[in-house]
């Protein structure tokens, strides 16, 4: 397989990272996820994303997750690899800036009810507040939703369907757009 760097992007629990290390595997390149990187730049690893972002805020987050991506940047183009980028990577001028010529990008789109259920039966993230979660939820949908279809070479529709079904239509996307590049 020639080397290639594909960017997932989706928003949180769209299955990036699940997906990403499947196609992976498959495709014989490594895989970065950039929320890892992220969490290496600031500590040992021993905090995560939503800890770092509580406990520093999200101005000191967007700048961190920026220096993630030209960090990554380099490294997927010259090794080739898959790489899974954060729920709210489209909403960071500066980290998608280092992203724009790194690789195919493919948006992970799923149906606005499935992720939203699915992320509060996780327990509340950090960027949602704790009163009235579904309005919160469905403006950062609508906003990140819009900046994913702008940013990506394809999308995906999940809509709901299951791991496999999803990883079915992500490989055959792929392959697709590789073909043609």
């Amino acid at each position: 397989m020639a080397q290639s760097a594909l960017i997932l992007m989706g928003l949180k629990h769209s299955g990036k990272t699940s997906l990403g290390r499947r196609l992976a595997t498959d495709l014989e390149l490594g895989f970065v996820d950039l929320d890892d990187v992220i969490e290496s730049l600031y500590t040992d690893g021993s905090l995560s994303c939503r800890e770092i972002y509580l406990r520093r805020g999200r101005e000191f987050f967007l700048d961190l997750e920026a220096r993630a991506a030209g960090r990554v940047k380099q490294k997927i183009l010259l090794g080739g690899a898959v790489l899974s980028l954060g729920g709210g990577a489209g909403e960071n001028p500066a980290a998608m800036a280092h992203l724009q010529t790194a690789g195919l990008r493919i948006y992970l789109h799923d149906d606005e009810e499935h992720l939203f259920t699915r992320i509060v039966g996780g327990g509340s993230p950090a960027f949602l507040p704790k009163h009235n979660r579904a309005k919160a939820f469905h403006e950062i949908y609508t906003r990140r939703n819009e900046l994913y279809m702008a940013f990506a070479d394809a999308v995906v529709t999940i809509d709901g369907g299951s791991l496999d079904q999803a990883y079915s239509l992500l490989l055959a996307t792929t392959l697709e757009l590789m073909d043609a590049r």
